[in-house]
């Protein structure tokens, strides 16, 4: 992996004088490869946590299911007491709790929630860091990947629920994509939210890119041009790269294997993909498809528009909307760029 050590002992740091860390890293910038080394490291220290990928929360239900998942994550370290706990720490829910003999230590549930319990019972899932804090007397460290999906969730006002809360036993690590949110966050929010450290993580160059491959394949013959062949193919997203990799054990490094491998991983992906892809209107499937084809730099063009037959340029800017919302679309200073590289090969290759 890139190098990040320095980054992560400055968070580690923080964290452990009670602060919260604020972290931008762009699209495809490693920023979540980053936290997820973070979390490995919290780990080796011995310090809980909840990692939350806040793409999968796109509304109060998806929110409440995936907070819910991680604190009997937490919990399930101790198998026996954990449905005691659970009950505890989450006392509202009341989830149906099974351990699994073959996966050794793993915990389910299911709910049964009508929205207006969703939303009655959303803090009660926020509160359950600091029931864990407070019942094992130490510290939580709760990561938000791509927390500004949490902001458009209705009735939950994080930024508000921390202020609140600063100082109980529970510290936050939040990262976002959305450059313009971060630099709203001006020096008034960050005492407000306790905020000591904000950090860019700059997206790894290819040059960089090409090293950390080849130092993954130091004890494997690398093929000319195949590392080069991995970033292009993956437009230098360092985790799909990451994913890429491990399927290749001790396999030699070439041009020929990563198009394969790159295929059992859309393979893998299909049913979920055909889901999205399912998910979305008949606009905003030929707007996805053309950008994943032609790339986003030109979506109001004419001829972009006329070659597609994606209608106007208002509805091009309704269908952006839409699937910026859903997490498809990512914009930046480059353009709109489909949010999973896989995703957008899988169009390419399909369609």
């Amino acid at each position: 992996m890139i190098n990040k050590n320095k980054e992560i002992l400055e968070i580690v740091k923080v964290i452990s004088n009670g602060k919260n860390a604020l972290i931008y890293g762009s699209l495809y910038s490693g920023k979540t490869t980053f936290l997820k080394q973070l979390s490995a490291v919290l780990v080796k220290e011995k310090i809980n946590y909840f990692f939350i990928d806040c793409k999968k929360c796109f509304d109060a239900r998806s929110f409440l299911t995936e907070y819910s998942k991680e604190g009997l994550r937490v919990l399930s370290e101790k198998v026996a007491g954990a449905v005691k706990d659970a009950y505890q720490t989450l006392p509202n829910i009341k989830p149906s709790i099974s351990s699994s003999g073959t996966k050794g230590a793993e915990l389910t549930m299911s709910y049964s929630l009508t929205d207006d319990d969703i939303s009655k019972f959303a803090s009660d899932v926020l509160q359950a860091p600091y029931r864990i804090s407070q019942s094992r007397e130490e510290q939580v460290v709760v990561v938000l990947d791509n927390y500004e999906n949490l902001m458009s969730i209705e009735n939950l006002n994080l930024s508000g629920f921390i202020a609140k809360n600063i100082g109980k036993g529970v510290v936050y690590v939040l990262s976002t994509a959305d450059q313009e949110l971060f630099l709203a966050v001006n020096k008034k929010e960050q005492k407000k939210l306790a905020i000591d450290l904000v950090k860019t993580i700059e997206r790894p160059t290819e040059t960089q890119l090409k090293k950390n491959i080849q130092l993954q394949f130091k004890e494997q013959s690398i093929e000319e041009g195949a590392a080069q062949s991995l970033v292009s193919l993956l437009v230098g997203d360092l985790k799909a790269i990451s994913e890429c990799i491990n399927f290749y054990g001790k396999k030699a490094l070439t041009i020929k294997e990563i198009k394969k491998n790159v295929s059992l991983i859309l393979e893998q992906k299909e049913q979920v993909f055909q889901l999205y892809f399912d998910s979305l209107s008949v606009h905003q499937k030929k707007l996805i498809i053309a950008i994943a084809k032609h790339t986003g730099q030109h979506v109001f063009k004419s001829q972009f528009i006329y070659n597609n037959g994606l209608i106007s340029v208002p509805s091009v800017q309704t269908s952006i909307k839409g699937l910026i919302k859903k997490q498809f679309l990512h914009k930046d200073d480059a353009g709109l760029k489909i949010t999973d590289v896989f995703f957008a090969e899988w169009l390419r290759r399909y369609f």
